[in-house]
């Protein structure tokens, strides 16, 4: 378990909560587990050991819940609505129920994690890890699989002859840098990596270019758990008046109810992956930044906070603020 209650370096099998299946072609470890309903996400890391000539991870199908890939290392192939592509670190490929996908990796020692949304899939897999230890010919028997698909809400489907398309135009792939919806604002670019539509209407996933002195804070109580990503770059957070550098790919995880701040110390990139914000319509309703519409008077602009249930409470850049 790692030391820093809130940190998890992705790069170190002992921050993980567990290794629940390993094998030496696939590897998963449990970074965060589900908390009842105020933790929107369980947090996986598949580590594909070899390269496979068939998927890892079977063509198949989810009836409810959502997904959220994000490869960490190597190259990983994924068809999904029978569009065959490949994500790499900085990617995000975001799944909704009935979207088809199977994965399988194009490079030794790839690593993608992944963002369950909706099902408990810690518990499926150690209920079918329990199960194959007393009965190991039963993954082989169709009934068998038909009670656990049921119980992931997991419908197989036989691999498609599938279409080939440029990354770019992979709706559902969202890659480094782009974003269905882009703001730049002094000191940082915005990427709205999936948007609330797309995730049950729990959350935004965004996706932060930030310049070297950008400095944001959280300083209301509020009770949702967030995650960041810290995918580039040198991050100090700060977290119920604690402080730690985040100099490496990691997640920063952080309960409900604490008060919590980031500091670019170089030029960083930092995905928030549980947004509770309406960021994305204050920012629409906002429109561009170069007209100047952002109230100037701070109860205007706390109106407009509240309205959108804008979690920040400060933003500074190089004595810019807003």
């Amino acid at each position: 378990m790692a030391k820093n209650p809130y940190l998890l370096r992705t790069a170190h099998p002992e921050d993980c909560v567990c290794v629940h299946a390993s094998g030496p072609v696939l590897e998963v470890r449990d970074f965060f587990l589900p908390v009842e309903d105020i933790q929107k996400d369980e947090i996986t890391c598949m580590m594909f050991h070899e390269i496979a000539d068939k998927p890892d991870i079977s063509y198949h199908q989810h009836t409810s819940g959502s997904e959220t890939f994000i490869p960490i290392s190597g190259k990983i192939e994924i068809i999904a609505q029978g569009i065959r592509t490949y994500m790499v670190p900085g990617d995000i490929f975001h799944v909704q129920p009935y979207m088809s996908h199977g994965f399988r990796a194009l490079e030794k020692d790839s690593a993608m994690m992944c963002l369950f949304q909706g099902f408990d899939m810690i518990n499926l897999v150690n209920i079918r890890t329990a199960a194959l230890k007393k009965h190991p010919d039963a993954v082989n028997d169709p009934a068998y699989k038909a009670i656990f698909g049921k119980f992931g809400h997991k419908l197989d489907r036989a691999v498609p002859d599938p279409i080939e398309l440029p990354r770019e135009d992979v709706f559902c792939l969202r890659r480094e840098g782009t974003g269905l919806f882009e703001y730049r604002y002094p000191g940082v670019d915005l990427y709205l990596k999936a948007g609330r539509w797309e995730t049950h209407g729990i959350k935004e996933i965004w996706e932060a270019d930030m310049k070297k002195g950008v400095r944001v804070e959280w300083g209301e109580i509020r009770g949702d758990y967030r995650l960041f990503f810290i995918n580039k770059g040198v991050v100090d957070f700060t977290i119920d008046g604690d402080t730690f550098t985040v100099d490496e790919e990691a997640l920063v995880r952080i309960p409900p109810c604490l008060a919590f701040s980031l500091e670019c110390k170089t030029d960083a990139r930092v995905y928030d992956l549980d947004c509770p914000d309406l960021l994305h319509s204050m920012l629409e309703e906002l429109g561009d930044p170069k007209k100047e519409l952002w109230p100037k008077d701070p109860e205007k602009l706390r109106e407009l906070k509240d309205k959108f249930g804008c979690s920040v409470t400060s933003y500074t850049y190089e004595e810019q603020g807003f």
